[in-house]
This record gives C-alpha cells, structure tokens and sequence, in this order.
C-alpha cells in the first residue's frame, strides 16, 4: 500500500469525508429510485478516472461517456471525477479513501496493491459471479488475464479487459543512416546504439523518474532473457528477492546503457522529459507501449512527418512485455446500484468497448474474436506492432505487476544513484529487496 505521512494523511481523510457528506446531501447515491417521485429518479454511478481529456485515454472515455448516455441515459447518471496526472495520483486518492471507508462506484486503478487493500477492507466486490450471468460478457473478457492480475482466486475484484503491448519504437530514419535492422540478440542491440552514437545521434531515450517506466521497459526483457531463472523470476506478482544474479546482470546492462547511449539527465527525468528526445528526432530508439502512437502523430509533441518514419520491434530474442491496462473496481452498494454500476462497466468492457478502445487508445483488446487486420479505420503502426505480437516467444508482465507503488520513489532514487556511480548493481538490488521486503511484512 501507498504509504503517506500520518499528519497528511489525516487532513485527507477529514476532507473526503466532509466531501462524501456534501455529496450525500446533493442527492441521493443508494441506487434506489424514490417510488413517490415521477418521473422516475435516475440511479447515480460515481466513476472515478485518471482517463483526463488530454491524456492518451482520453478519445476512448469520451466515446464511451458518449456510449453510455445514448444507452443508459435514460436511467442511469454517469458522474465523473477525474484525477490528473500520469503518476500514481489515483492510487494516492484511493489509498486515502480507502483509509476512510469508502470507494467510488467504479474507478480504474494501476496496482494490485490498491486493488487488494479496498478487497480486504470489503469496499469493493467480486465482480465475476454477476458478469458470469451474461454468457456473451464473460466470452469476451479473457479469464486467464484476469485471474492474472486478481490476487485471489477464482475472484475478480479488478476486471481487465485490455492488454498493453510494450516493445520499442524506433526512427527508420535514424536507423538508415546507422546502417542498422531492429537487433534479433541483445549482442546486436548494444552493438545497434553504438552504430546510431557513431551517425551522430542519441541512441535511446530513458528516464528514472516516476518509477522509471521507460527503463523499467528495457530492464525487465534483459532479466527475463538472461536465463529460466530471470523469466521465472520476473514474471512473480511483487517479488522481494532482488538480490539474485539476473536481475543485477539487468540493471548492470541498464548501467550501461546510461552512460554510453542515453544522456546524463535522463536518470532523473520524468517521462515528459525524456520522451521528447524521441518525439524531437533527436533518439533512435524508445520503449514503450502501442499507447504512444497517437503521440508522433501530434503537432505539438512530435517533429513534423515523425509518423511516417517510427516503426515497432519487439525486444531482442523475440521478448515482449504485456502490461494489464487500468482494471475496474467496483465499489460495495446495494443490489440496484450494482446493477446500475455494471452496466456502465459493461460498455467499458464488453465487445464494442474493447473495439473502441483498440481504435481510439491502441490497446490490446483480450477478445481474442477481434481481428485486427479486418478493423476498418485501425491505426497502421498499431496493426504492424500487433502482428509482430504474433511473433512472441517470451512474454513479460508489465513493470507495475513487479514493482508496487511503494518502490516507485525507491527505484528513481536507485536509478539516479547508480547512473552517478553513487551506487552499484549490486548494492541497488540490495536495496531494492530491503524496501520489498519491508512493504511486504507490512502488509501482512
């Protein structure tokens, strides 16, 4: 679980619940309509998003909020409040709302930890038995990745219905003038970056901050790859022991790879600030997810004609990693608002909601009845990245699936060190498993 300070954490709990009874006396959220009034009261859902208008979801909630009033309007309220920020901003206002006894009544999230902490605290509920009721529903949400990112079995108190693809984008451009083909072994790969250093540009774009999400991309395909031990280890929900021999060999190689082919200050860099070296022309190669596509198609963010030259390739020896995309948690509520609740996640999530967000968000949808190379108006970057998902030979969970939140300020911090030689491999492990561990017992 997130960990705020005590006295900050106090003054939140005060507000949310002051803010609860505001709501409260605003009009009513029991999902029960009042039988005396006519016409009838439309049943309240409280979603709560990080899904902004600016961020990259933001095409996709607009269609669904759009979905959801042609559908359900009639009956059913959609209030939303959306929470700002790429980071890990919701989980901090769950963490606290958590702490207070209450859930919206539907909220995306990033974590097993969130999700755990209101399942254990019995403020959200297992959607499963309900969504089984609808035989259609259940067919298009894969049961495998679901019980994958659901910390009990046979439960799913988070429902997932998108898979993100993170492999690497790379600059064709860039890499004509390097003389270079997407590398096939990590050999090739290193010998790649110092092709694109020699023709004068910047061979990849990292960053430490936030969690280190762009290194963390890299890092986790070189411990999986080094040996049966890595891909084992890994691929474990929350692991605490750190300190093996893959994993160092990893963050030696991420080591590596700062100081020879990235730049000093993107150990510290926050994703806005080291992404644009990609997006500027300037480096050669990025890991990211199929997410990012829509980012080299805009004028504010990208060189002009960046778009047309960007290609995707999976991680050398055919490695990828597949994150679980922002599942849904439903908070506790009487029968009609659950009722209420899971038909808005239903046009969040079923066929047409998944066809959506493929379109407008360039997620992997988990309907496996979805045939990209026959949807109409599909991004052509997103088709190829997903045909060469065809190709996968070792799939990786994503970084947020090994590393919780509560390791996020950690591992920029360890980052940092270890590119200004303030730290070795070795003892960042060390300190890596410390801080898991620590999580770990208290959350016991």
């Amino acid at each position: 679980m997130i960990i705020l300070k005590k006295s900050c954490l106090v003054i939140l709990i005060i507000f949310i619940m002051s803010m609860t009874t505001v709501f409260s006396a605003c009009g009513k959220n029991t999902g029960k309509a009042d039988s005396n009034m006519a016409p009838a009261e439309k049943i309240q859902v409280r979603f709560m998003t990080s899904w902004t208008a600016t961020s990259t979801a933001g095409p996709f909630f607009e269609s669904i909020k759009q979905r959801i009033e042609e559908e359900l309007g009639d009956e059913i309220e959609l209030l939303v409040e959306e929470v700002p920020g790429g980071g890990n901003e919701i989980e901090e206002k769950l963490t606290v709302m958590i702490h207070a006894g209450t859930m919206p009544d539907l909220c995306t999230c990033k974590t097993i930890e969130t999700l755990k902490a209101a399942a254990d605290a019995n403020l959200i509920i297992d959607a499963k038995p309900y969504i089984e009721k609808d035989k259609e529903w259940l067919a298009s949400l894969d049961s495998d990745t679901n019980a994958a990112f659901n910390p009990y079995p046979g439960k799913w108190y988070g429902v997932l219905a998108a898979r993100r693809l993170v492999g690497y984008f790379y600059n064709q451009e860039i890499f004509d003038a390097a003389n270079i083909t997407p590398a096939k072994t990590w050999d090739e790969f290193f010998s790649n970056c110092d092709k694109i250093k020699a023709a004068g540009y910047i061979p990849i774009a990292l960053g430490g901050g936030e969690g280190g999400w762009l290194t963390n991309t890299i890092l986790l395909p070189l411990v999986a790859t080094h040996s049966k031990q890595g891909f084992d280890f890994i691929n474990q929900k929350y692991p605490t022991e750190f300190d093996n021999e893959p994993f160092i060999y990893g963050l030696t190689q991420i080591k590596y790879l700062y100081k020879n082919y990235a730049t000093p200050d993107m150990a510290g860099n926050l994703y806005v600030q080291s992404a644009p070296y990609f997006l500027r022309g300037e480096a050669g190669i990025i890991g990211n997810g199929t997410w990012m596509i829509s980012s080299f198609k805009d004028e504010e963010q990208a060189v002009e004609g960046l778009y047309d030259k960007v290609h995707f390739s999976l991680f050398p020896e055919d490695s990828c990693v597949l994150d679980l995309a922002d599942p849904f948690l439903l908070g506790v509520r009487d029968e009609d608002g659950i009722a209420a609740t899971l038909k808005v996640l239903k046009c969040f999530t079923d066929k047409e909601g998944q066809y959506r967000r493929l379109l407008l968000n360039q997620s992997t949808p988990v309907d496996t009845t979805i045939d990209v190379n026959t949807v109409e108006g599909l991004d052509p970057l997103l088709v190829e990245a997903m045909n060469k998902s065809k190709d996968i030979k070792v799939t990786i969970q994503g970084p947020w699936m090994v590393f919780p939140g509560s390791l996020w300020e950690t591992l920029s911090r360890e980052y940092a060190s270890l590119v200004y030689d303030l730290t070795t491999p070795e003892e960042m492990a060390i300190n890596l498993q410390k801080a898991a561990e620590a999580q770990a017992e208290q959350d016991k």
